[in-house]
């Protein structure tokens, strides 16, 4: 895809009859050094090492890659920008043991360019974040990322703003044009996250004042986003404003180019909104986007060509791939690479360090168990496994879990540790909350109507709704007596507003929800909320209680997890 702001043909031919001389030394200063190689990725979440299975991606490989075209831009006297949409944090054990310190000294090593902070960075206390910031070569971007009034400023020799802890834009130059990068993170991070020390202002208001200033001031010859707000096509996402967003209210006047992340949205060519063109690069490192771009001064400029490249990644169709692999079958240029050498060694001295046995294996599955590829916006068959597990071992009567909280899927065989731990990586501790059953029809119709289009996945319970209004509700009546098999014996307990068997029931989640994250209603405030403790030796959080209920249950049937909670009318 092509996106051409070009010069005046008229003027310019005027200008070839009466100055040649001029046109070549200017056609030469616009060639080659001012021609820029924008190299991008976003939502690595902690993969570093090659996938142990497949052996495809990997950080090792990327740098290999990088250092290809690194080679090709500089025979052809072009500039190399590197840059990361965010979400570096959280999704592999052997990356989250270490704080991430692989991660961010292998992207040195690479050489990146910037960075935009994504929500997963505030999985951990703020001090993790500034540690990683320092282990860094490359700045941390965030324009709307501000200190919460009255806490302690950060000292840092690379950035002395008083109001923010990490600098909202840099610029760079390519031959001798600017490039102007303004970070941006999506301001629903503070409804995740339990830091203190900062505040997320909207990051479409803070684009609308401080693109039109920077522009007026810095005068770039190319603006770039770097966000981690999210490809919507709606535009907005629960009520928060994403990279359509941003190219709708801002335009082509202050903003060139999007390079995005959240999303995890693999795009084979930019999508153009309002002049402005969005890119992202999928996630955990499958991919390198590679935008080749002519820039001839004063904001006027060309892109020359854009491609998806895979390292040593194809784009695969399976019962579970995400949509957008299925979609870019044969449109993806993969590129098969060997690992750096150097990168590989750096980084499995890490590997080899973690206390814990990974391949530990604890049961088998007869079928693939889906986490993530069709379950953002639907029950799942492994939300209801997760959701069953934890009523198991904690007695509880019903169990429900979020989408968000499922990180991957599940493939027909063994099930390792680091399969759990890579699916399961927030190790939230487990709540839970005696009702009787009219609070409990409120309760799950707050549940519903605030997650029905990202989905809840339910144990013990099966409702039909009309509207957000619950009809008739079916629930477990097996009180502290769980099966090993989900939904065995659940009764009807209220039918068109009428209470049929008013009984307390045991509801068990993450406290992570039932402290009202993610949209979830608060149920902090009912006496009865409590936080698990340790029983029996197992300490109360999702993943732990998962691997306890695999240890017992041996081996999974797909066919005892089917998905049927919610009938809508």
């Amino acid at each position: 895809m092509k996106v051409f702001l070009s010069l005046n043909s008229r003027k310019l031919k005027k200008v070839i009859f009466f100055f040649p001389i001029y046109i070549f030394l200017t056609f030469s200063q616009y060639g080659f050094a001012n021609q820029l190689v924008l190299l991008h990725t976003n939502d690595h979440h902690g993969h570093y090492i090659q996938d142990p299975k497949q052996r495809i991606f990997g950080m090792a490989a990327r740098k290999t890659l990088i250092d290809q075209l690194r080679e090709v831009a500089k025979k052809e006297r072009k500039s190399v920008l590197l840059l990361s949409g965010g979400d570096i944090n959280t999704g592999t054990p052997e990356s989250d043991f270490f704080d991430a310190e692989p991660d961010f000294r292998a992207m040195n090593m690479m050489g990146y360019d910037a960075m935009s902070i994504g929500n997963h960075e505030f999985d951990n206390p703020f001090k993790v974040l500034l540690k990683q910031q320092s282990w860094s070569k490359f700045p941390f971007l965030a324009a709307n990322i501000y200190y919460s009034k009255g806490k302690k400023k950060f000292n840092s020799s690379i950035h002395k703003d008083k109001d923010r802890p990490f600098k909202p834009y840099i610029v760079k130059m390519v031959g001798d044009k600017k490039v102007l990068i303004v970070g941006l993170t999506t301001e629903e991070t503070a409804k995740f996250t339990k830091v203190k020390d900062v505040i997320f202002r909207p990051a479409l208001e803070e684009a609308k004042r401080l693109l039109p200033k920077l522009n007026r001031e810095i005068k770039p010859d190319l603006t770039v986003a770097l966000t981690h707000l999210g490809y919507f096509v709606a535009g907005m996402h629960r009520g928060f404003p994403a990279d359509f967003s941003l190219a709708k209210e801002i335009g082509k006047k202050y903003l060139d180019i999007i390079v995005g992340g959240h999303t995890q949205k693999a795009l084979v060519e930019p999508h153009v909104v309002n002049g402005v063109a969005i890119v992202q690069a999928g996630e955990w490192g499958k991919y390198l986007g590679k935008m080749e771009v002519k820039l001839f001064g004063n904001r006027k400029y060309e892109i020359s060509s854009y491609d998806l490249l895979g390292v040593n990644y194809k784009a695969v169709s399976s019962d579970f791939a995400r949509r957008e692999d299925v979609n870019n079958i044969g449109k993806v240029k993969n590129r098969v690479v060997k690992e750096d050498t150097k990168v590989s060694s750096y980084l499995r001295n890490f590997y080899k360090k973690y206390p814990v046995k990974l391949d530990e294996a604890f049961a088998t599955i007869d079928s693939n168990f889906d986490g993530r590829g069709r379950g953002r916006g639907r029950e799942t068959n492994l939300g209801r496994l997760v959701s069953h597990a934890i009523c198991y071992i904690t007695h509880g009567d019903i169990c429900f879990f979020n989408n968000g909280g499922l990180r991957i899927d599940l493939n027909k065989g063994t099930i390792t540790r680091r399969d759990i731990l890579a699916l399961m990586p927030f190790n939230n501790e487990l709540c839970h909350v005696k009702i009787k059953t009219k609070e409990l029809v409120d309760y799950l119709e707050k549940i519903y109507k605030a997650t029905k289009y990202r989905a809840t996945h339910f144990s013990g319970v099966r409702f039909s709704v009309a509207g957000d209004r619950i009809k008739e509700l079916y629930v477990n009546i097996e009180k502290g007596n769980p099966s090993l098999t989900p939904n065995s014996s659940l009764k009807k307990v209220y039918s068109n507003g009428k209470v049929l068997k008013d009984q307390l029931f045991d509801i068990a989640s993450t406290c992570f929800l039932t402290k009202g994250r993610d949209g979830y209603p608060n149920m902090e405030k009912v006496k009865s909320h409590k936080k698990y403790g340790i029983h029996e030796g197992i300490e109360y959080r999702d993943s732990l209680v998962f691997i306890d209920f695999l240890k017992q249950k041996k081996k999974v049937l797909g066919k005892d997890y089917s998905v049927d909670t919610i009938q809508s009318n």
